[in-house]
Order: structure tokens, then sequence, then C-alpha cells
């Protein structure tokens, strides 16, 4: 049987989607994966509401960055978005303070990147 992709475009069949399987940590899915009448998988398709950061790690005191995390979410709230991934280096001095600043591991993983051919 081949997979079928079906677009996910309402906030209705988002909110079906939540939490549809033991070791899913997809929150946001802009398209579900159907194998027959069996949902297999979901993607997020360029609309991950993610937060990449790099801040110096000398001149950034640990005051200044509970500032930035909050002028960080206070913008991403503007934007209507109530939940957001970041992604943190596990070697970075911030990774044992993020519980206590609300957030919650979702699962190890290693993020890469790939350029795409543009002609």
């Amino acid at each position: 049987m081949i997979p079928k992709v079906v677009k996910v475009s309402t906030a209705r069949a988002k909110e079906k989607y939540l939490n549809t399987a033991k070791d899913d940590p997809l929150t946001a899915p802009t398209h579900v994966i159907y194998k027959g009448d069996e949902l297999v998988g979901k993607w997020n398709l360029a609309e991950v509401p993610l937060v990449l950061v790099w801040h110096h790690e000398e001149k950034v005191k640990a005051k200044d960055s509970l500032i930035l995390n909050s002028l960080q979410e206070s913008i991403m709230s503007e934007k209507g978005i109530n939940e957001y991934y970041i992604v943190v280096n596990d070697s970075s001095p911030y990774t044992e303070h993020l519980s206590r600043l609300g957030f919650e591991p979702i699962h190890t993983t290693k993020i890469y990147k790939k350029k795409l051919r543009v002609e």
C-alpha cells in the first residue's frame, strides 16, 4: 500500500492530530500520512515555531538571558504563537536551567541542515 499525504488545514484538524502516538513529539502538523485508514506519520513543513539562539558565553550574563527570554516570549506571543521549540546545545550552560524556566524536554535529537539545489 502506498502512503497518502493529507494537508492539515484547520485548527480543529491540528487539534485532532495531537498526541497520536506514545513517541510522538510533533505538536503542529501541517500534513499527516496514512496507509489505508491508519495514521502512520506526521510532518511539519516549514511552519514549526522554532527559536535558534546564540549568545556570547562571556558577555551575555544570566540576568541578560532572563531579560532576552522574556522579550523573545513577548515577540512570539505577538505573532500568535502560544507554544514553541528552542534548540539548545547539550554543552550550553543554560541547558540545566531550562526546566526551571518552563521548558520541557521532548526527546534527544540532532538537527541537520541540507542546502537545496537552486538554479
